[in-house]
């Protein structure tokens, strides 16, 4: 067991100090040493200094996905509810749990597209 955590340790050390070495240098000691990072590639241009970095952009990127990704979801609810309602034959408490599961998902398309367009709002006043 003791042998076991030194392992570990010893790997863990050896992570660290690898993971602070590719931290320490910088893109142009990386680019004085001969490996030529590629340009035009729609990524985020690491040599950026205009104030919004590759991190803010990879941020809002992601934030714009995830956003598209849940409305996406909001929808597909919405149109299920929408089967459901509509398959009640009659039976009212499936419909009244139709009707509040409608409520939620348009509430939710609501909420999603209105943090989309903020992501989308926030974008604009930042570049």
């Amino acid at each position: 067991m003791l042998m076991s955590k030194k392992i570990l340790l010893s790997i863990f050390i050896f992570l660290f100090l690898v993971g602070v070495g590719f931290f320490s240098v910088s893109v142009n000691q990386v680019s004085a040493g001969g490996i030529v990072i590629p340009t035009n590639t729609g990524l985020p241009d690491p040599a950026d200094t205009t104030g919004q970095g590759p991190v803010v952009q990879v941020a809002i990127n992601v934030m714009k996905w995830v956003l598209s990704i849940f409305t996406l979801l909001a929808v597909i609810a919405f149109v299920y509810t929408g089967i459901m309602y509509l398959t009640t034959s009659g039976d009212t408490y499936k419909a009244e749990s139709a009707k509040n599961s409608l409520v939620y998902s348009i509430i939710g398309v609501a909420v999603v597209a209105g943090a989309l367009v903020l992501v989308y709002t926030i974008d604009a006043l930042l570049r």
